[in-house]
């Protein structure tokens, strides 16, 4: 018997949920479901919920789980919710078809049933399709779970099979854990209304208990900070909440097709209820934990805190933030993988993330901004820091394989920017039309810039081509052009952007911007001789008027002033100690997206931010951390 894409007999809509349910006999106990699911699935047997979350993939290389059931022997029924995005305007998901495909083997891999047309199905009464509203652009929809629908009648019909034939691939990550409910703490309650903190960030579902008269309308929201004793649910155009209808009497609800991050959960009731309990299951990666001691406190709690920063920032692949995004960017991630090195004895995890970028597979052979999506939208720069994240994956584990396997869409994506090489100044020049965002860092001047070609870009570049030559060489198809050309483009750079007066590099030629990222990208791509290092090593290791680095670039900065001098040391420890400590004295639990925190971005800052978490590359590097 072969599995088919199956799904409901019903018009395809967007932010659709459908139900397949099935019964079947046991002579054993055991059984293992092979399932996958376009855009995520709940599994439940014999009412009880299994474990599971879909890996989030590119529809043209779907990837299954492998799940271990624990059946009766005799009769079974085995239900399972899908959900469908259906759209493609956001960073967390690659649009496709709707679809369930499984199949469920006995422990001989004897076939006890498969998706097909025998499978009956309906759409999900109990949350209300087709309503499409955002909690961010990048999250996607939110939802309305009415309990009452629970007890509708349910027109179950065959399913229809789905044309999405494509190969397989088994998730090479774990699957996520379920941990305990949190203990939340009641921040203030009445018969309308309940706030609780569950003491840090938090990561996983949402669940809730309730006993109600009469049918009520809750909203619930979630978020990272207080304002006025309040959570923040409203911020501009995004609404961090959903809906829950309750019906008469006990009402329980875990929501399983969505996970959230955030400190605080508040509920609002249109009716009187009485509230058991609102909380959060933690659901987390099982990393191993590497062994670690620190004399000093303040860099043990920086430390401790910095690897929880990780472990939320990291699910079915990285994030960038769990509460407002959830999206897998390869900036932030480069920044969280290398701190994992360090943190973590699991390198999977690793691999599986950075295979998923090389399947991205858009025409002009650049990245997406995020990954899997179908947002036609594209960093540039960003594109450039996979080249990095390539080469240290090999630097730290030494596994060629994954070079091989992705080697072909590494020249791809060179040549794309090879290809953008002005013959007539040897300078690389940016890439122009509205899905490219010239995006560089959170600073003015850096975050949007016009620039017909400018010194940030090209430096990343080297960069880029530094490493493509050295991940050539150790697959034995060493390539000199990419060294050739590092010789080329530098005098060409610095005859664009340096300053002698000045001795420092500014931005491009119509922005005279000084910065501290471009001139530490100035020393680490070698445009800079050891003398002009020397020089702007001095300058941004003390008072200056140059345009400061957020946390996401300040490794850039630090690796620029150890290229000089190890004697920076001591400069890098007291920055991070002080920025940092900043942070903890906040109540911070998790690091920041900035050190503004909350306040940034016009209020929708993200207080857990995975590439805040680079004090535990530094410290390992200088000995703070003791095996």
């Amino acid at each position: 018997m072969n599995a088919k894409w199956i799904w409901n007999n019903l018009d395809i809509v967007k932010d659709d949920y459908s139900e397949f349910v099935c019964d079947f006999n046991s002579t054993i106990d055991k059984a293992t479901l092979m399932i996958s699911a376009d855009t995520n699935y709940a599994i439940f047997l014999n009412d009880k919920y299994v474990p599971g979350t879909q890996y989030a993939c590119f529809p043209y290389n779907p990837v299954y789980d492998l799940i271990k059931l624990k059946v009766n022997r005799g009769y079974n029924k085995l239900r399972i919710i899908v959900y469908y995005c259906g759209s493609k305007n956001f960073s967390t998901y690659y649009l496709d078809k709707p679809g369930l495909y499984f199949t469920l083997f006995d422990e001989d891999n004897n076939t006890i049933m498969v998706s097909d047309e025998n499978i009956k199905s309906s759409r999900y009464l109990p949350y209300e399709s087709n309503r499409c509203k955002n909690i961010t652009k990048q999250l996607g929809y939110s939802f309305k779970y009415n309990k009452n629908n629970e007890l509708l009648p349910v027109n179950y019909q065959n399913s229809i099979i789905v044309d999405k034939s494509y190969n397989f691939t088994l998730r090479e990550n774990k699957a996520l854990k379920l941990l305990k409910r949190v203990e939340e703490k009641i921040l203030s309650v009445d018969k309308r209304h309940i706030l609780v903190d569950l003491g840090k960030e938090q990561t996983g579902y949402i669940c809730l208990e309730l006993i109600s008269k009469e049918e009520s309308n809750l909203i619930v929201s979630f978020g990272e900070h207080l304002i006025d004793s309040k959570v923040r649910r409203i911020i501009h155009d995004r609404d961090f909440s959903f809906e829950y209808v309750s019906s008469k009497g006990i009402n329980k609800f875990t929501s399983y097709l969505r996970r959230v991050g955030c400190r605080y959960i508040e509920v609002s009731s249109d009716k009187d209820v009485v509230f058991k309990h609102i909380s959060i299951i933690p659901t987390v990666y099982p990393f191993t934990k590497k062994q670690y001691k620190i004399d000093n406190e303040l860099e043990k709690k920086i430390y401790e805190t910095s690897i929880y920063t990780l472990e939320c920032c990291y699910h079915e692949h990285y994030e960038d933030c769990p509460w407002r995004e959830q999206s897998f960017y390869t900036l932030d991630s480069r920044n969280q993988i290398l701190a994992g090195y360090y943190a973590f004895k699991n390198r999977e995890q690793v691999r599986s993330a950075l295979k998923l970028i090389s399947l991205d597979n858009r025409k002009d052979n650049m990245l997406s901004i995020c990954c899997p999506s179908s947002f036609d939208y594209v960093i540039p720069s960003f594109s450039l820091h996979y080249f990095t994240a390539i080469y240290e994956y090999y630097k730290y584990t030494k596994d060629k394989t994954l070079l091989v396997e992705i080697y072909p869409k590494l020249e791809k994506l060179i040549n794309a920017f090879i290809s953008k090489i002005n013959k007539d100044d040897n300078l690389l020049y940016n890439f122009e039309g509205d899905v490219y965002w010239n995006f560089y860092e959170w600073k003015e001047g850096l975050d949007n810039p016009i620039a017909k070609t400018d010194l940030i870009l090209n430096t990343l570049f080297l960069i880029s081509l530094d490493n493509m030559y050295k991940i050539s060489k150790i697959i034995g198809k060493k390539d000199d052009r990419y060294k050739e050309l590092i010789k080329t483009m530098k005098p060409s750079i610095n005859k664009s952007f340096y300053n002698p007066k000045k001795k420092l590099y500014y931005f491009s030629k119509d922005n005279k911007q000084y910065t501290c990222l471009g001139n530490s990208l100035a020393i680490l791509s070698g445009i800079a001789n050891k003398s002009k290092q020397q020089y702007i090593a001095k300058v941004l290791s003390s008072e200056n008027d140059l345009t400061k680095v957020t946390l996401s670039m300040k490794c850039f900065l630090y690796d620029a002033l150890l290229k000089v001098s190890y004697d920076y040391k001591d400069y890098i420890l007291n920055d991070i100690d002080t920025t940092y400590k900043k942070m903890l004295d906040d109540g911070a639990t998790t690091f920041y997206e900035t050190e503004l925190g909350a306040y940034d971005f016009d209020g929708a800052g993200s207080l857990c931010h995975g590439w805040s978490a680079m004090p535990i590359y530094y410290y390992n590097l200088f000995g703070i951390v003791k095996k």
